[in-house]
This record gives structure tokens, C-alpha cells and sequence, in this order.
């Protein structure tokens, strides 16, 4: 059985979009976003480099709610391939702020950038859930 976590097939993405589009389930919505988890913590390893592995998976699940809100389901591209510019921008951004000795955002700040501070919050909030759990998984 998938999780929320766990990738979506072209055929699943597809039915969830129209969902989406028809009804705007947001459980329908946080399925769609997490289903990047897995590309977030990916990109997050990748990257080699004194920001903390946590404040990069933050900035790359935000990266996620982004390419959400911007993406468009009737061009034919996935939603993971879409996401993974924002969710590499997102991380960037991230390490652009840390290597120049500036501030991390808060949560706070992070969430304003997103479509509402409730749906910010509420998302980070799963996330944060799924990252200790893989965390504790593989410390």
C-alpha cells in the first residue's frame, strides 16, 4: 500500500491532478507534495556543505510547496520533474543565505512565502513528522 510519502505512477498523478482541478481535496494536495519526499532528501545528500541537513530538507520541502502552486498539469511533464527546479532553487537559496553568514529564515518566514500561512504551516508540520521519522530511521 503507498504511503504519502512514496512516489505517485504517471496514472496516480494524473487522477490525483483531476481530483485536484475538480474538487481541491487538500488531502488530495499534501498526497501531491509529499509524494517528493524521497527527491528532497536526495537532493539534500547531495549537496556537501556546512548548512545542517535538516534546514536543507526544510528548504527543499518548501521548494515542493512552491512548484505546487506554480505547477500546471495540462503541459506534459511530471511533477516531480517540475519540482525538482524549485526544490534545487529552494536548497540554493538556502546555501546562498548560509555561506554569506545571513540569517536562516524561520519557520514563520518560510511559510509566509507560500500560498497562506495556515497551508505553510500545516505542510511543514507533515513534514517535519515524516523527516524525524526517516531521521530516526538513519541517523
Amino acid at each position: 500500500m503507498a504511503t504519502e510519502t512514496t512516489p505517485m505512477t504517471l496514472d496516480e498523478e494524473q487522477v490525483l491532478w483531476a481530483r485536484w482541478n475538480a474538487t481541491g481535496d487538500t488531502k488530495v494536495r499534501d498526497r501531491i507534495i509529499l509524494s517528493v519526499s524521497g527527491v528532497v532528501h536526495q537532493e539534500a545528500r547531495k549537496i556537501t556543505s556546512a548548512a545542517p541537513y535538516a534546514d536543507l530538507v526544510q528548504a527543499g520541502h518548501m521548494g515542493a510547496c512552491k512548484a505546487f502552486a506554480k505547477f500546471d498539469a495540462s503541459h506534459d511533464v511530471r511533477f516531480n520533474t517540475y519540482a525538482m527546479y524549485w526544490i534545487r532553487a529552494e536548497m540554493w537559496a538556502l546555501m546562498r543565505e548560509w555561506l554569506k553568514g545571513g540569517a536562516i529564515p524561520d519557520d514563520e518566514t518560510l511559510a509566509s512565502d507560500l500560498v497562506g500561512v495556515e497551508y505553510g504551516f500545516n505542510v511543514h508540520d507533515q513534514i517535519l513528522d515524516f523527516h524525524f521519522i526517516v531521521y530516526d530511521k538513519n541517523p
